[in-house]
């Protein structure tokens, strides 16, 4: 659906690029865009993995929001890919409760999670405090709840 970046986009982010193979929610995304009459979207067809290990031709973002099916043990090589790929920032990822914290190497602080009944959503610095930017100016600082 692009919830999380159409949610990042009513908060402030100046642009989304979405990343998907699935032409089901594609079509479903691109429906959501047109309806809420957004045009600071991109849509990137193909494998999330493949896409961010070659990163470098998705130019720069700061924040990577990583919404992968739940439970198909799809987080940790996603997460890698966004890692190998070069990116420094704040990574959020949702998943199902009973999947395990991510535990890709090279990611040197959890920030935080939220909890949503069976959903997580887990904040990441990627990448030192000075690469990946402050927290609080991603509007990801200390946890209200």
């Amino acid at each position: 659906s692009g919830a999380l970046g159409f949610e990042a986009l009513s908060r402030g982010a100046a642009f989304v690029r979405f990343i998907e193979k699935a032409p089901a929610v594609i079509a479903w995304i691109e429906r959501n865009r047109r309806g809420l009459g957004i045009e600071s979207v991109e849509i990137v067809r193909g494998d999330v993995v493949s896409r961010l290990t070659g990163a470098n031709d998705l130019g720069a973002f700061d924040v990577a929001f990583l919404d992968p099916p739940y439970r198909m043990g799809l987080i940790d090589p996603a997460l890698a890919a966004l890692i190998a790929g070069g990116f420094h920032g704040i990574a959020v990822i949702e998943r199902d409760k009973r999947e395990l914290l991510p535990s890709a190497e090279g990611v040197p602080r959890w920030t935080r999670a939220r909890s949503y009944g069976d959903t997580v959503l887990d904040f990441l610095t990627i990448g030192s405090e000075k690469e990946a930017g402050n927290d609080c100016e991603h509007g990801l600082g200390e946890d209200e709840s």
